[in-house]
């Protein structure tokens, strides 16, 4: 790259947006180009301590709008947990500069000094001012300091190699500079001073010596470092050599590596920096991780770090035996490293003594490598020899850190996704070009091998002789495939087994017991729970938790944030080997299903109640422990423990709105042959009813509902699940009787307890929305709001809220409508209901959108399809698309409308099992709604049957309503505003209700008025309002038409298709006859239906 980069951070922020979070954020992104940036560390960057309450939608908003004023919006990618600016680092001045900071430093080190300066003066021409000027966020103070820093070291950097090339003048200016901002920035004292001996100035070299000298004892209380001190002797002398470079090459502890090193800068950055500041640094990560690699790649960076001319001394400690004198063996370790350090052979005294000897007198950094099976010898020596020597600093790696006062500790993670891939792909191209070009296979082999460079290695070097789907069928037996036959490896890196072999032998049997037993959950374990599962009988807690936290130490394990102890897969597979060896997993995986068990039932009640939003966090947190649970108990035979189990879920899943995973994991247990609670039971078969009901369709519903009766009948009262008081209710929706509902309600009311009521009444609200009668509706809704504020349940609320706006809206009270959206949409945020949020939030844009703002509509549901888009959730998305292409025929662009619709529209006429017949036939209305736009009637038309056919396979009155207004559409393309008005009119018959606050509905109204004016609207209007639901439905289902209008023009007359009733027209009204009203089954699962106030 060439010109100047298109993303600037060294100054003032550029390509310039408008609003200060659009322009943090680009700043935040700009300064990790090309990586995905988390949108919690989004969220903490732009909001720091004070995020808003939704801040997942706030982020969403900000992201929205950067892209709005980026030229090009596609920069700002969209990741599954993130967001990244999508161009290479040389596109950002700021990573433009650190290449060639590297580049400049290389250079340098060669002994290349012109070519090194031209390389780093123009590093140095991409700063133009203070960085992030205009920036203002709570991520940007820390940010530009560092960058400050990386810029003080460049100017230092471009300085030496200015003086190099003999630039002297160059140089002293530079510096100059510099020391102004710093002036005890010692490295650059001592550069000033040879490039000022260099023209002849001695006089203010020694000055600018004494000046540094006194600051040092005034604001610091030290004496000048060894450097500065040998410069000032060196003035004193007369000497004008030539000046030391200022990045030398590594020196011979350093050993060299045949294979490239990727995908660590982020980590040399930390560990430079770390060095720094502390005199005792230890890199902390598991076997495998690439510790050793990773020190001796930072030597150059660590020394200058250090302030050290030297390259730093390396001692392998992995030979030492515990019981060896470490000093001596130390001193050996160094072998012919020593021969850069004083010859201390005579020299008497202890080992340590001789060590101290060997490494003072100069700034050096001194790398223990492997100082796990030696921690205690080594924390000792290590605190001999920074206590003796106060110029050195040492680095060690570690499996645990040594412990002691002032340790700074630098976590070496696994590889990140992208780094992980290439160096596979690297290494398989090495031993068999074009063997991982899978990029799916390469993503799979890494994620299984934790991403851990050595198992990475290991694996690579198996393609010699198989395929890399060979290898990814094989990991499972992962120990016997990855066995390294490299003689440059040690012995404990010949093979994965080897490598945790190592960690596993310095474990106490305790731990080594913690350790196993931890096999057996799926992810992460707390404290209490690991100590029911791995104690002994009758063993103490505390003595687990003090495990645990040893086994982290070791990095056996990961201690989580959220107090939660995690494994690496690969150390999984280890310890469930030794399980299998113990002869203890089938007992220690009942063990841990009996305790989730206990757990999930303790929970359960809590989704019902003010602690609602705990117990959700809870479960969902143990949702892998919890399937591993029912496993557990499938395998065993306890079906009473399976049933169980899953029943404590149920409502969880309804919580989510999570219907297809209930289905899949309610079927394999809903019929399980044995004695269970009948309880549990009944349960577990109504909301698997429910769930396949919804998701995939269920033959003979109704008789299976009531075989679930007769089950709750039988079953004593004090032993019934709350939840099983509405199957009698829902029952009755599924036969389509609505006496039958009202009915079973009032049986139950009287017995039941308050949330049970509350939630009685919501269900009977949602037959009389089917039904039409919205006074009933709404007076069922509030009663079901009030009784849910008394037991707290956030949830219930919300859905309820949502309900009661869509009433409002159909009647034109806007105010109470927006009121009840926005506190439902609160409410689901706090419960991390991001689904149901984003859904709640479309409907209340609909409502803008109607009512006279649709650019803040617009904007708030193009943040809904980006929400939907990186959550996966489809529903919202589709919902939020099919909005936004209503607004396009509002604003008269029905191709657009299309073009917006074309990723939700169902490819053919019948219907997908996944697909939610309610979004599908509404997606479909608003296609043919645009195609009857374009003119192409014979398209709307079987659009809108096919659209009839879906909605008919439930009973869901309002989206029937939605499609029958398809038939407005196409009267108006056949210029017949009486026509639209007569089936707006048949709409809200089959609705039950008028829609008096409806986007799609203002649009055809205005339209017809257009052409027939009020009194012909209102007359037509009142004579589709006349007709009965189902003349309504059966008229379209027989001929595709409406009733015929009295004095209207008849369908039949208008413009037809050359085969009017052939191909899937004809198919389509086929189906939709032979579809049975039932059930509108989201509407009971979720108690959120999408079709009012489209």
């Amino acid at each position: 790259m060439t010109g100047t980069p298109a993303y600037r951070v060294l100054g003032p922020l550029a390509p310039d947006v408008a609003g200060p979070r659009p322009r943090a954020l680009l700043a935040r992104l700009a300064l990790e180009p090309g990586r995905t940036v988390p949108r919690a560390a989004l969220v903490d960057a732009l909001w720091g301590e004070e995020p808003p309450a939704d801040a997942s939608g706030a982020l969403q908003t900000v992201v929205s709008r950067l892209r709005r004023a980026l030229p090009e919006a596609a920069a700002v990618s969209s990741q599954p947990d993130g967001y990244a600016l999508a161009v290479a680092p040389d596109e950002v001045d700021a990573g433009l500069a650190e290449r060639l900071a590297r580049q400049g430093r290389a250079l340098l080190g060669e002994g290349r000094a012109a070519e090194a300066a031209a390389v780093l003066d123009r590093a140095c021409g991409l700063w133009r001012g203070e960085p992030l000027q205009g920036v203002t966020a709570p991520y940007v103070p820390a940010a530009a300091a560092r960058l400050e820093a990386a810029r003080a070291d460049l100017v230092e950097l471009a300085a030496a190699a200015a003086l190099g090339a003999g630039r002297a003048a160059d140089a002293a200016e530079r510096l100059a500079g510099l020391l102004e901002r710093d002036p005890l920035r010692e490295s650059a004292v001592v550069l000033r001073m040879r490039a000022l001996v260099v023209l002849g100035r001695q006089a203010d070299a020694l000055a600018l010596a004494e000046r540094t000298r006194a600051l040092l004892a005034d604001e610091l209380g030290v004496d000048p470092g060894a450097e500065l001190q040998e410069a000032l002797l060196a003035v004193l002398r007369g000497e004008r050599a030539a000046p030391e470079p200022a990045a030398p090459p590594a020196g011979p502890a350093a050993p060299a590596y045949l294979t490239s090193f990727l995908g660590r800068d982020g980590a040399l950055a930390a560990l430079a920096r770390a060095v720094a500041e502390a005199r005792l640094v230890t890199l902390l990560g598991p076997g495998g991780v690439g510790k050793t690699r990773l020190a001796t790649e930072a030597g150059p960076a660590l020394a200058a770090a250090a302030g050290s001319g030297d390259p730093p001394v390396l001692a392998l400690l992995a030979p030492v035996r515990p019981d060896e004198e470490l000093a001596t063996a130390v001193v050996e370790a160094l072998g012919p490293r020593r021969s850069m350090l004083p010859d201390v052979t005579a020299v008497p005294g202890t080992p340590g003594d001789r060590l101290v000897e060997l490494l003072a007198g100069a700034p050096r950094v001194l790398v223990l490598d492997n100082c796990e099976h030696v921690v205690a010898a080594a924390a000792r020596l290590v605190a001999l020899l920074l206590a003796r020597c106060p110029q050195l600093r040492v680095v060690t790696t570690s499996r645990e850190p040594l412990g002691l006062l002032g340790e700074r500790v630098v976590a070496v993670p696994p590889l990140d996704d992208a780094a992980a891939a290439e160096l596979l792909r690297q290494r398989a191209d090495a031993v068999r070009p074009g063997s991982a070009d899978d990029d799916r296979l390469v993503a799979e082999v890494c994620r299984r091998l934790d991403r851990l460079p050595l198992a990475i290695e290991l694996a690579a070097a198996r393609l010699r002789g198989m395929t890399l789907q060979h290898v990814a069928d094989r990991l499972d037996d992962r120990f016997r495939l990855l066995r390294g036959d490299d003689p440059a490896l040690s012995t404990r890196h010949r093979g994965l087994r080897a490598v945790i072999d190592w960690s596993w032998e310095l474990l106490p049997p305790a731990d080594r017991r913690v350790l196993r037993r931890l096999a057996v959950f799926a992810g992460g374990a707390s404290v209490p729970l690991a100590a029911a599962v791995c104690a002994d009988d009758g063993g103490d807690a505390v003595e687990v938790a003090d495990a645990l936290a040893r086994l982290a130490e070791q990095s056996l394990l990961e201690a989580g944030a959220d107090g939660r102890y995690r494994m690496l897969e690969t150390v999984r597979e280890y310890a469930r080997e030794r399980l299998r060896e113990a002869g203890e997993e089938e007992e220690v995986r009942l063990r841990h299903a009996r305790a989730y068990l206990e757990l999930v039932e303790r929970v359960e009640p809590d989704l019902r109640t003010a602690g609602q939003s705990a117990a959700i966090s809870l479960l969902r947190a143990e949702r892998a422990e919890v399937g591993a649970a029912i496993e557990a108990f499938v395998a065993a035979g306890d079906v009473d423990g399976a049933l169980r189990t899953g029943a404590g879920l149920c409502w969880y899943w309804v919580l989510l709105g999570s219907h297809a995973e209930a289905a899949v994991e309610l079927a394999r247990l809903h019929d399980l042959p044995g004695d269970a609670s009948p309880s549990a039971r009944a349960l577990v078969e109504s909301m698997w009813l429910l769930a396949a009901g919804t998701s995939t369709g269920v033959p003979d519903l109704a008789e299976r509902f009531l075989a679930v009766q007769e089950l709750v009948t039988s079953t004593p009262p004090d032993e019934r699940h709350p939840l099983l008081a509405l199957v009698g209710v829902v029952a009755g929706i599924v036969a389509d009787d609505s006496a039958a509902v009202r009915a079973a309600a009032e049986e139950v009311l009287p017995g039941a307890d308050t949330w049970q009521q509350a939630a009685l009444h919501l269900v009977v609200a949602l037959s009389d929305e089917n039904a039409g009668e919205v006074e009933g509706q709404l007076e069922g809704l509030e009663r079901a709001l009030a009784l849910f504020r008394r037991v707290g349940d956030g949830w219930g609320m919300a859905m309820t809220l949502s309900q009661l706006a869509g009433v409002h809206a159909l009647r034109g009270e806007l105010e109470q409508a927006e009121a009840a959206y926005r506190e439902a949409v609160e409410r689901l945020v706090g419960l991390q209901a991001v689904d149901d949020a984003s859904f709640t939030r479309v409907r209340l844009a609909m409502l803008h959108a109607a009512h006279g703002d649709p650019a803040a509509a617009r904007d708030a549901l193009e943040s809904a399809v980006a929400v939907s888009e990186s959550t996966g959730s489809l529903a919202s998305g589709a919902l939020a698309l099919m909005a936004l292409a209503e607004l396009d025929l509002v604003e008269g662009d029905p191709a657009a409308a299309l073009r917006r619709l074309g990723p939700v529209r169902p490819s053919g006429p019948e219907p997908g099992s996944h697909e939610p017949a309610q979004l599908t036939a509404l997606v479909l209305a608003v296609a043919a709604s645009a195609e009857a736009a374009l003119g192409a009637v014979d398209r709307a038309r079987v659009a809108g049957l096919d659209a009839l056919a879906r909605a008919s396979a439930v009973r869901d009155m309002p989206c029937l309503a939605e499609v029958v207004a398809v038939w407005a559409d196409l009267a108006l393309a056949a210029g017949d505003g009486g026509g639209a008005a007569y089936a707006l009119g048949a709409a809200a018959a089959v609705r039950g209700a008028d829609d008096l606050g409806g986007l799609r509905t203002r649009r055809l109204r205005d339209a017809a008025l257009a052409l027939v004016g009020e009194d012909g609207v209102s007359a037509a209007y009142a004579q589709g309002r006349a007709l009965g639901r189902h003349e309504v439905l059966g008229a379209l289902r027989a001929s595709g038409a409406l009733p015929v209008r009295p004095g209207g023009e008849r369908d039949e007359d208008r413009e037809q298709p050359d085969h009017p009733a052939g191909g899937d027209e004809q198919r389509l009204r086929d189906r939709a006859a032979d579809e049975q009203p039932a059930l509108g089954l989201e509407d009971v699962a979720d108690g959120v239906q999408v079709g009012p106030g489209l």
